[in-house]
């Protein structure tokens, strides 16, 4: 499937730059699927166009930011 190859590629582009604090995660839909006031930073790229939900996906992606947390949009 296209999501999982893709997914696929960024992994093995983090392991080869050596990027320890970067996990590729699949989401589904608005659901990011990430843990709770975990994270520095959301990066999106190529994808905010196909959600169909963007503000609850927006909320959502907040809740997993820490309190300084950034969300990138490309």
């Amino acid at each position: 499937d296209v999501q999982q190859e893709m997914l696929n590629a960024i992994s093995r582009r983090v392991q080869r730059e050596g990027l320890a604090n970067v996990r590729p995660v699949l989401g589904r839909g608005a659901d990011p699927r990430l843990p709770e006031g975990t994270l520095d930073v959301v990066l999106i790229v190529d994808a905010y166009h196909e959600i169909e939900d963007r503000v609850t996906l927006l909320a959502n992606l907040a809740r997993a930011l820490k309190p300084q947390g950034r969300i990138g949009v490309i």
